[in-house]
C-alpha cells in the first residue's frame, strides 16, 4: 500500500485515507479500499454497471413511475427484465430497459449484474 500511495500523492494521500477512515470507525461504518480489479467480478459485470450507471440520469415520468408500482401490486415484485421492460413502456422496450437501469441505480431494482442480462433475467422490485 505504501509504494501505490506514495505514486499517487504521496503522505498528504495517506492522511487523508487515515482521517476517512477514522471518521468512518467512529460512526461504525467499514472502510477498506478496493482496488480495480476487486470491483468487478468479470467482464459482464464491468459492462452492465458501465451501462446501468450510464442510464442514471433517465427522468421517470410520474405516469411511469404509477406503471412501475402498478405493477409490483398486481404482478408481484418477483419478475423479469423483459416482462418489466413491457411493462414500464410498451411501446418501446428500450425505454423500459432505460427505466430498469435509472431505477436501479436508485436502489429501487435489485438484480444480479455479474452475468449477462437479457429479457429472463430475474430481477426484484424493492
Amino acid at each position: 500500500m505504501k509504494a501505490h500511495a506514495d505514486a499517487i500523492g504521496g503522505s498528504e494521500y495517506r492522511m487523508v485515507l487515515a482521517a476517512v477512515a477514522e471518521i468512518c470507525r467512529r460512526v461504525g461504518w467499514v472502510f477498506r479500499l478496493v482496488i480495480g480489479p476487486e470491483v468487478f467480478a468479470n467482464r459482464h459485470h464491468r459492462d452492465n454497471c458501465e451501462l446501468f450507471c450510464s442510464r442514471r440520469f433517465v427522468r421517470i415520468a410520474p405516469r411511469t413511475m404509477d406503471r412501475f408500482e402498478g405493477f409490483a401490486i398486481t404482478r408481484g415484485v418477483e419478475t423479469t427484465y423483459g416482462e418489466l421492460a413491457e411493462a414500464l413502456d410498451p411501446t418501446c422496450i428500450e425505454r423500459g430497459e432505460a427505466f430498469i437501469h435509472a431505477l436501479t441505480i436508485r436502489q429501487r431494482i435489485d438484480i444480479d449484474l455479474t452475468t449477462r442480462v437479457y429479457e429472463r433475467t430475474p430481477l426484484r422490485i424493492l
